[in-house]
């Protein structure tokens, strides 16, 4: 994946900041990122304690759409965070299609943004490549992905790995308060990488509700 690519993440990433009112520290505030991530603030769910009915995401079937967009990757998602309707995001899908410095690997694309009224806000890009981590992708996907997404979040902190909804999830604490979760799916040819902002860790949520 061309490092190109990072100007896309970061149209894809930061675009989900709009409207919110993250703090900024000020001169001579601690940058280190808090010791317990705000996976704490909403407690993870094990996966049987899910209500298998629970909805999914159903993006409308749309046949203009570019042969890299797959917007079947959406109903790995749920169709709502609290009470937030979980959208599909067109817009970044088709910034996305167009951008020449995306990495051969992906052959599939989705984007998806939920938020409330307040300051809790996530997205989520959904990539399926051709083989399970062909080359390393996945570490080259996920060291861009936070790149991007934490640039306007204070730059990217530490990286841990948590058990979210069950799952086994990447974590990456921007300095700046804002969380990037990196979950792969399906024999480990999805790949779903979401920017959390907010006390409500809408990004926590969308993955305590993720179907395979």
């Amino acid at each position: 994946m061309r490092r190109a690519f990072v100007g896309a993440l970061l149209a894809l990433a930061v675009a989900a900041c709009s409207g919110t009112s993250q703090p900024t520290p000020g001169p001579g505030a601690s940058r280190t990122p808090p010791a317990t991530p705000a996976v704490a603030a909403t407690p993870a769910l094990p996966a049987s304690a899910i209500p298998t009915g629970v909805p999914t995401l159903v993006p409308t079937a749309r046949p203009d759409l570019p042969p890299i967009i797959e917007v079947g990757l959406l109903t790995v998602l749920p169709a709502r965070v609290a009470a937030s309707l979980v959208e599909e995001d067109i817009d970044r899908e088709m910034a996305f299609a167009v951008d020449s410095s995306r990495g051969a690997e992906i052959v599939g694309f989705a984007a998806a943004v939920v938020g409330d009224a307040g300051e809790n806000i996530a997205t989520a890009a959904l990539v399926r490549i051709h083989a399970p981590d062909p080359a390393g992708f996945f570490d080259r996907w996920r060291a861009d992905f936070d790149e991007a997404a934490c640039a306007a979040n204070g730059g990217a902190g530490k990286r841990e790995t948590h058990q979210v909804g069950g799952r086994t999830v990447a974590l990456t604490a921007c300095l700046g308060g804002a969380f990037v979760y990196h979950v792969r799916l399906r024999g480990q040819t999805v790949i779903v990488s979401i920017l959390s902002l907010g006390a409500g860790d809408y990004g926590a949520r969308l993955i305590e509700g993720l179907r395979e």
